[in-house]
């Protein structure tokens, strides 16, 4: 069996759709974890009802971000189901045609050393975001002047992702299956992010145990990613927390040299100074 785990903050509502959406459209769906990232107290699972499925509902009290927010739900569903997967989900996603379960974990039926498929992930102007882009430590690290760049040079940019399933270095995070088994036998998702780069992480603490990533272009869905973050602040902190990830993911599990982390945040400043002073110019147009 598969459990579902969605990290919500202040959009419960819309969580609640997404899992009716999720129920119509995912054959042999029926296990779900919310985690509350905005409730300010610690709370034992509660239980709503969905579309006549039992959704579970958890709180650590805090809003820890990705990575501990699904470690809590994982937690949550090993205590009640005890399920052999995990799907870790935005609640941002559409479908625009069903599936099966049994037609997205394939891949861990056909090779056992698969532990974590990705979909096909097509953003909202029809690109195609899975699997991820296989950079090195230094493209992440002093990659942000990608963010200075026109949308479309941007996009040209960045296209260089597969079409064909198969392994993969990492696929995103915002719909993956992991094989519970493996998962926990990493430690699950790293904690010290925020937000950014889990995916990436996961990949290389896969690879301690001879596991690897798999992409599966047999499914489909839609991803409405970044459409709330439309204001400057907002955009300034998402690239905030994403450099503390790449920095993080660069120290920590690609033993980059200190001389280079600490150009690479000099870097950063410069890249976020320019994106400013871009911000303030088109805004006075």
């Amino acid at each position: 069996m598969v459990s579902m785990i969605i990290v919500d903050y202040k959009s419960m509502d819309k969580t609640f759709k997404y899992i009716k959406q999720c129920i119509d459209n995912i054959a042999g769906l029926e296990h779900f974890v919310i985690v509350d990232n905005a409730s300010d107290t610690p709370i034992e699972p509660k239980v709503v009802q969905v579309a006549s499925k039992d959704v579970y509902i958890v709180s650590s009290g805090e809003n820890g971000g990705y990575a501990k927010g699904n470690n809590l739900g994982a937690r949550t569903a090993r205590e009640l189901w005890n399920d052999e997967y995990y799907i870790f989900s935005n609640n941002d996603l559409k479908f625009d045609n069903s599936f099966s379960l049994d037609e997205f974990i394939a891949p861990f039926e056909k090779d056992e050393n698969v532990s974590a498929v990705g979909p096909r992930v097509l953003g909202l102007s029809g690109d195609n975001q899975n699997p991820l882009p296989n950079f090195t430590w230094k493209q992440m690290l002093f990659g942000h002047f990608l963010s200075l760049l026109p949308p479309k040079r941007m996009k040209k940019r960045q296209q260089s992702i597969s079409e064909k399933s198969g392994k993969t270095t990492a696929v995103v995070g915002a719909f993956m299956c992991a094989k519970a088994e493996d998962f926990w036998n990493v430690g699950g998702f790293d904690e010290n992010t925020f937000l950014f780069c889990e995916e990436m992480i996961l990949s290389r603490r896969l690879e301690t145990i001879g596991k690897y990533m798999y992409y599966n272009d047999s499914v489909e869905i839609i991803h409405e990613h970044g459409v709330t973050v439309n204001s400057t602040v907002g955009i300034f902190r998402s690239l905030k927390a994403d450099f503390n990830s790449r920095y993080y993911y660069a120290k920590e599990y690609c033993k980059a040299g200190k001389g280079w982390l600490i150009l690479s945040k000099v870097n950063f400043n410069i890249v976020m100074a320019l994106f400013k002073l871009k911000k303030s110019i088109k805004g006075k147009r």
